[in-house]
């Protein structure tokens, strides 16, 4: 992630001392476990309460972490698609309506006709603590257990998965679009890195702000052929080998055909390695575990204050 800091802001020693120092600020005197560490991270810093030495850092890691959050959702829409695909659903309309189906069976059919607008109205009333909440009497359902559920069921039945996917698209959407409209200048290159060869932060804001008067299954129907099914065969495309083992499916006269040779996957959520960034520091004596909490020791205490005068001192 420091790589893509083009404008070189901070030498990238400096960003892990600034990482070292957020992840204390974050912990505080009450200290956490790592999904609450997590959610704070996805929270952003909060004028106020974050040092102005730790706000560029601790808006990078905002970034780092709505992107894990939009990357699976895409990822789990491929899944699904290809569960579809290996049951004999060829046409999008017909992957679609066995989406709605799913919807049906978890009681959200009424969202079927909600229009985008409103959608993200509903969600980003939590969306600044990280709360994927927007469902109809639901309640407010933490970004990252609804990651590891949505693993789960793309597991064991991915059709029924869709709610799950669903929420986490129109929740990360909803954090996107309250994050936006904070500010973000000093970050601008790391929303919109990528691109839309890799669907930046920025352009998935933007393409669903154009769409905004859509209802959800038009939205998903556009969402599902751009960014999953064309997406894929455009850059599987790009980086055919030989054996053409990165193509998973591909459009044919009576629709879309999952490859013979291709076995469905798992989820590829990616780890941010954090839990071994919070042992080593127990190991150091920067950090004290109690079960899954972890706080900080007095030692972490100095090497906070420390590093935060020499930030100071440096700015």
């Amino acid at each position: 992630m420091f790589d893509l800091d083009e404008a070189l802001l901070t030498p990238p020693w400096d960003h892990r001392r600034r990482t070292l120092c957020y992840l204390l600020h974050l912990l505080g005197d009450d200290g956490g476990d790592i999904e609450s560490i997590r959610r704070l991270q996805l929270r952003g810093p909060v004028r106020g309460e974050t040092p102005d030495q730790l706000w560029h850092i601790g808006q990078l890691w905002r970034v780092f972490q709505l992107r894990q959050l939009q990357r699976s959702s895409l990822e789990a829409w491929r899944l699904i698609l290809e569960f579809l695909m290996r049951g004999g659903v060829r046409s999008l309309d017909g992957m679609v309506g066995r989406i709605g189906a799913a919807l049906a069976r978890s009681g959200q059919e009424n969202w079927w006709k909600v229009s985008v607008a409103e959608a993200l109205d509903r969600f980003e009333a939590n969306a600044a603590s990280a709360d994927l909440d927007g469902w109809a009497g639901g309640e407010a359902v933490g970004a990252f257990p609804l990651l590891r559920e949505l693993e789960r069921q793309t597991r064991r039945e991915p059709e029924d998965a869709a709610p799950a996917a669903l929420q986490l698209t129109l929740g990360s959407l909803a954090i996107l679009r309250s994050y936006t409209q904070q500010g973000r200048e000093s970050i601008e290159s790391f929303v919109d890195h990528g691109r839309r060869l890799r669907v930046s932060l920025g352009l998935f804001h933007r393409w669903a702000e154009e769409r905004a008067e859509l209802n959800l299954e038009e939205f998903l129907t556009e969402l599902l052929l751009e960014f999953v099914l064309q997406q894929h065969t455009a850059i599987a495309a790009a980086r055919l080998d030989a054996t053409g083992q990165r193509l998973r499916f591909c459009k044919q006269e009576d629709g879309w055909e999952l490859l013979d040779k291709v076995k469905l996957g798992r989820l590829p959520i990616t780890q941010d390695r954090l839990e071994s960034l919070l042992e080593l520091l127990v190991d150091c004596a920067v950090l004290h575990r109690t079960g899954d909490d972890y706080t900080v020791t007095e030692a972490g205490r100095e090497v906070y204050g420390q590093s935060l005068a020499l930030m100071r001192e440096d700015s």
